[in-house]
């Protein structure tokens, strides 16, 4: 992590955020986080000295997740739907808004901000793009609509809060409901497991028990390299796979995308930070993807594909 860009980074997302007329008000989670990385970047400078036995792992997963939405916000600020979004930012002064971390079953407005994250992915890869107002929404339409290859694209965003695979299928027909209803031609559904990923699973530390009773420092798991932490972020996908493997599961859910807009499938959106060794370093990454699931092998939609594989790339940092 290149903390001196990181630095520059959030002090610019913070003008950006204030001449927007947003404000961050006293006490806020913003103000926290805010407070936080400059804790960390003195600390890295040699200004303060070094607490040997913190957890930084919420430190970094409240800044990378304000760094990422605040920089994707920004390279959409030309967008000519651009006053779409306008709202749902306002939303990031009263929600948990990082979408690498949990957030309440009771925080209706983080599952808004997750609308607006695959929004500034659609703003990447399309003109015209219209976001149901979170604030008067009545949850009957799709929360993305846009244009893509001359047809009309509706995405139903969906944040999980149970990991009781069940729940996948309420989720599901709710989302095909919307969809139908809507404009759209096509339709796409993405599932956000922020609140079932274990994240202090995902960068353990090694020795918890010794850390807890005061007798050693943190001991941080690093990852040989970033696909074994792929495919561990991955696995958290393995019970809702598992459990619509089952023939009865999976016919009765591959019936609510009989003659629907919406092809059998749907992604899950994965993200969390944790440790990987690079160049013999250990480096903090925020990883993320879209994970597919096909309903029903070899049933291949090229145009709802190729809109999945363009947000992912979207989402990424390097982008």
């Amino acid at each position: 992590m290149d903390f001196k860009k990181l630095e520059k980074d959030l002090y610019e997302s913070e003008q950006y955020l204030k001449n927007l007329n947003f404000t961050i008000q006293n006490n806020s989670s913003i103000e926290a986080i805010i407070l936080a990385s400059t804790k960390l970047f003195e600390q890295d400078k040699g200004s303060i000295p070094v607490e040997q036995k913190w957890d930084f792992r919420q430190t970094y997963r409240d800044i990378l997740g304000f760094h990422d939405i605040v920089e994707k916000i920004k390279k959409i600020s030309n967008h000519p739907c651009y006053t779409e979004i306008i709202p749902h930012i306002n939303l990031l002064a009263e929600s948990k808004f990082q979408q690498n971390d949990k957030s309440s079953v009771l925080d209706s407005n983080s599952n808004k901000v997750f609308e607006l994250y695959l929004s500034l992915a659609c703003m990447r890869i399309s003109q015209k793009v219209k976001l149901d107002n979170p604030n008067i929404s009545k949850g009957d339409n799709p929360d993305i609509i846009f244009d893509y290859e001359g047809q009309s694209i509706g995405i139903a965003c969906k944040v999980l809060h149970s990991p009781n695979p069940k729940g996948i299928f309420q989720h599901i027909e709710k989302s095909i409901d919307q969809i139908e209803k809507s404009e759209a031609t096509k339709g796409l559904i993405v599932i956000s497991l922020k609140n079932i990923i274990d994240h202090d699973d995902f960068w353990k530390i090694q020795n918890l028990e010794n850390v807890k009773n005061g007798t050693s420092e943190p001991e941080f798991n690093t990852f040989a390299n970033s696909e074994d932490a792929k495919e561990r972020l991955n696995s958290y996908v393995k019970p809702f796979f598992d459990y619509y493997s089952d023939p009865i599961e999976l016919t009765a859910l591959n019936e609510l995308f009989l003659n629907k807009k919406t092809p059998p499938e749907f992604y899950f959106f994965l993200n969390s930070i944790t440790s990987v060794m690079e160049h013999g370093r250990q480096r903090a990454i925020n990883f993320k993807r879209l994970f597919r699931i096909n309903i029903k092998e070899g049933i291949l939609q090229p145009i709802t594909h190729s809109i999945a594989d363009k947000i992912n790339h979207y989402i990424q940092y390097d982008t």
